[in-house]
């Protein structure tokens, strides 16, 4: 979309990026952004968020032998339970 570097940089950030730290910083920032400057896209945010937590899970996988979960936790920290909704639906 014209006027939308952030997608661009989301789409960068789930296909190219190889590092789980950066897509989790970088990838919600991208995201707030998009949603920011168009609110009507902000139904979007719940698949998007899933597909950066996805790719995270992905990308540790290649970039830890050993994983804590506390690590985890923060690099999925983005990705809370929002009330009343179902995050893995």
């Amino acid at each position: 979309m014209p006027g939308y570097p952030e997608i661009a940089e989301l789409f960068r950030l789930l296909e190219v990026e190889q590092s789980p730290f950066t897509i989790s910083k970088e990838g919600i920032k991208a995201l707030d952004a998009i949603v920011e400057k168009n609110e009507d896209l902000s139904q979007y945010q719940p698949f998007i968020k899933k597909a950066l937590a996805v790719r995270i899970l992905q990308k540790s996988k290649n970039f830890f032998r050993n994983l804590k979960f506390t690590t985890l936790s923060r690099l999925l920290s983005f990705y809370k339970q929002e009330k009343g909704k179902e995050n893995w639906a």
